[in-house]
């Protein structure tokens, strides 16, 4: 009997077995003829590391859950890998600035109290993706001039998935949600994208490139795997 529940799925044109995990539950992948005792074997030989990653995924949820804001005054929101306590005013104009150690929204006296919550996550949201593009514009330049590349657009967007991107044009784009990510961290998913103006893959040269401009990415990684699902604005 296995350690951990599994749906079991047979498929004539699958040659292989794998076992897939996503949001705590498990699929095992097997060819269509493939005896039982050979998949329940396979499973065996497996579940340390399944229980390893169904474990690591809880933690992500509750990193998830933890993570919802309510966007009213006192909540902590990060900035450059630092958390900020949040004050509200009313004002004649909305905007939003980090002053001191706190970020100050200051809501337009025309904001309606059932849309206050909404409104405000809006103004940060739109706050933290003008403030990655400026600091953007900074380190893309020195990096560019380093690594000797240049790119033809620069975006700065909303992703689920991913941190950044790279088009075969050139064309950079960013997840806006790592403004709340620290400097070093954000500098490594740039030296990242850049390395794709040169290898528009993930292939043994690619990771040369970034090693080079970045010796310690693999830090930098290990740090959005597992703070990652923390940087969200929703």
């Amino acid at each position: 009997m296995s350690a951990f529940e599994y749906q079991l799925t047979r498929s004539a044109r699958r040659k292989t077995l794998s076992i897939v995990i996503r949001r705590g539950k498990v699929k095992v992948l097997a060819p269509q003829s493939l005896p039982s005792k050979s998949i329940d074997a396979f499973i065996n030989e497996k579940s340390s590391w399944v229980l390893q990653k169904l474990q690591s995924q809880q933690v992500q949820v509750e990193q998830e859950k933890q993570s919802q804001k309510q966007f009213v005054e006192g909540e902590s929101f990060l900035y450059l890998g630092d958390e900020y306590p949040l004050q509200i005013s009313a004002a004649s104009k909305s905007a939003v600035e980090l002053v001191n150690g706190v970020i100050f929204v200051s809501l337009s006296n025309r904001v309606k109290t059932a849309n206050k919550a909404a409104f405000v996550q809006k103004l940060l949201q739109d706050w933290y993706k003008q403030q990655l593009t400026d600091y953007l514009a900074t380190r893309l330049d020195d990096y560019c001039a380093q690594m000797q590349v240049s790119y033809s657009e620069l975006n700065v967007r909303s992703y689920k998935r991913r941190w950044g991107s790279c088009s075969a044009k050139g064309r950079l784009s960013f997840n806006y949600l790592l403004m709340m990510a620290p400097g070093w961290v954000i500098d490594y998913v740039i030296v990242h994208e850049l390395s794709h103006l040169t290898h528009l893959n993930h292939s043994a040269r690619f990771w040369a490139e970034v090693k080079r401009y970045y010796p310690g990415y693999k830090q930098a990684t290990e740090w959005l795997k597992v703070y990652g699902l923390a940087l969200r604005l929703d």
